[in-house]
């Protein structure tokens, strides 16, 4: 509920758009609709949704993607705080060749997201994609948990329109969004 899905399915966009070499897989198999979600986005693409239900099968499908290839990865979302979904995430990136990112949304409370990032810092995790940053005026959750476990910032989806990019979170970009609100 925090926007994964649309923004896999936002960023495979940009890439096919791009004309790259592109791989869509998700894991998000028990959730209701999830598969149907994004395989709706990527049969507009032309790109053929692989669906593993766990890290094993993730770990073959991976190996059997051409080189080269740029691979999304939508993960079931995932509680902090629940042991058997974490360890299934932690299975998942720590897998060869994968770089997860932790998708956050903006607007929440500044020392909850700090203590759920710790958790999530200690997976192999060194970069935020910040989500719902237009259903929010206050960013202040996001920088607290960035600092205090010093992950960087990649990306930030601003919209919950397909046709809005996500975008590189660069800091012209935070700034703005930091004194647009500003009272």
């Amino acid at each position: 509920g925090i926007g994964k899905t649309l923004t896999i399915a936002k960023l495979a966009t940009k890439l096919a758009m791009d004309k790259q070499s592109l791989a869509v897989i998700t894991t998000d198999t028990n959730r209701a609709g999830g598969i149907e979600q994004l395989q709706a986005f990527t049969s507009i693409l032309g790109v053929e949704l692989q669906i593993a239900s766990g890290h094993k099968e993730l770990k073959e499908i991976i190996k059997s993607i051409p080189p080269r290839t740029r691979v999304l990865i939508d993960t079931a979302g995932c509680s902090p705080y629940d042991h058997n979904e974490f360890d299934e995430l932690k299975s998942i990136t720590t897998l060869e060749n994968v770089e997860p990112i932790l998708v956050l949304p903006a607007g929440g409370d500044s020392l909850e997201a700090i203590d759920m990032v710790e958790i999530f810092n200690t997976l192999p995790i060194r970069r935020i994609l910040v989500t719902k940053a237009d259903a929010t005026r206050r960013f202040g959750g996001i920088l607290a948990a960035a600092m205090a476990h010093g992950l960087g910032f990649c990306n930030i989806n601003r919209s919950a329109s397909i046709m809005d990019s996500v975008l590189p979170l660069e800091p012209a970009l935070l700034a703005q969004m930091l004194l647009k609100y500003k009272y």
